[in-house]
């Protein structure tokens, strides 16, 4: 079984560079692939040298945009996506990729237990059956947009733990997070509304 992990990152200071250095570092015993995608930051041969592959492009496209070109990359029977503000701490990836599910583990620095954008697991199967992340969401929605398409698929893998260090990469950009939530969220109801009805009492 083939584990790519893909790993989008917006290198704006070294401090970004040295934390997608330490969640690469704690997979790659692991992992089959890395791939390595940077969205107009820093380029950096520290990452390159420990990708697969290191997709380096100098315009910013985006979080959503830049997980789906990294994704679509992979040839792995399972692609994990990782927020390159994580770390695998405890746990065998092969819990995470042994059966037809999309499965999130355990942030112990945050007590989250069910599904997370910042880390998923997905078989390649259920990538064909459900696709990528939704691109005209920019930043923000896109995740959840994603889980109520296969939550019936989803399992959560206690066996597996990261940390999370939320939003280090917001923090170190000038745009204003809360406009840019708002923008998506906005866009998001609409897509509800004309896409996905079922949703609208949910939302």
């Amino acid at each position: 079984t083939k584990k790519t992990l893909v790993i989008p990152t917006y290198t704006l200071t070294y401090e970004l560079r040295n934390l997608a250095y330490k969640c690469a570092l704690s997979h790659r015993k692991q992992i089959d692939q890395i791939i390595i995608t940077e969205d107009g930051g820093m380029f950096s041969n520290q990452l390159k040298d420990i990708a697969d592959i290191y997709l380096f492009s100098k315009q910013n496209v985006g979080f959503t945009k830049n997980v789906n070109r990294g994704w679509k990359l992979s040839d792995g029977d399972f692609t994990i996506i990782a927020n390159s503000d994580t770390e695998l701490v405890r746990g065998g990836l092969r819990d995470m990729c042994e059966s037809e599910h999309v499965c999130s583990p355990e942030i112990i620095n945050h007590s989250i237990t069910g599904f997370t954008g910042s880390y998923f697991s997905v078989p390649r199967s259920l990538q064909k059956k459900f696709g990528y992340l939704d691109e005209r969401l920019k930043t923000f929605m896109s995740d959840m947009d994603y889980y109520e398409r296969i939550k019936n698929y989803f399992r959560f893998e206690s066996r597996v733990k990261i940390t999370h260090q939320k939003s280090q990469t917001l923090k170190a950009t000038n745009i204003d997070t809360q406009l840019e939530l708002h923008k998506d969220d906005e866009l998001y109801r609409k897509i509800i509304i004309s896409e996905y009805p079922e949703r609208i009492n949910w939302k």
